[in-house]
């Protein structure tokens, strides 16, 4: 594809996100989660009912990497007041790096890794912009609605925080 197209379909994605407020984007209906996580076990209907957030990010990256202390905390914290984190991987690594991430780094979330099956399903396309550039923090309210995204941990915590007082 040349870079006229590439440019024409980020165009077009970036419009549908426009379109696609939050308030107007729905766990369940657009976005849900295939699979089985690795670490943490996760039983999707309890997040019925309770805010939560989504971290979509990758072990491989510099970001991520350099966030994934202030995530781990932020999951800790926010676990104690009732707010599970869910982590997705978003490129194709193996299932053991994956959990050695997770040991090294002592995180307590179910995590669920790509390896060539897609785990974050959405059939909003105005949502794939949401997955351009990482770390992201994708907040859902108690209604499973999307109320924000966020590029850090910091962030994503204070806005939870906020909708939960």
């Amino acid at each position: 594809m040349n870079a006229h197209l590439k440019f024409l379909a980020l165009a077009i994605s970036i419009l549908s996100l426009a379109a696609a407020r939050a308030e107007d984007i729905f766990w369940g209906k657009d976005l849900t989660l295939k699979g089985e996580p690795l670490g943490e076990a996760l039983d999707l209907a309890t997040l019925e009912g309770k805010p939560f957030i989504i971290y979509w990010g990758c072990i491989n990256c510099g970001r991520c990497a350099v966030q994934v202390d202030d995530f781990a905390r932020m999951a800790r914290n926010l676990e104690k007041k009732g707010v599970p984190v869910i982590a997705v991987q978003s490129t194709d690594v193996s299932d053991e790096a994956v959990n050695a991430h997770i040991k090294k780094h002592r995180l307590k979330v179910p995590y669920y890794p790509t390896n060539n099956r897609v785990s974050l399903l959405t059939s909003n396309p105005g949502l794939h912009p949401l997955f351009h550039g990482i770390p992201r923090y994708i907040i859902f309210n108690e209604d499973g609605k999307m109320a924000g995204y966020y590029g850090n941990a910091t962030n994503a915590r204070r806005a939870v925080e906020k909708m939960i007082k």
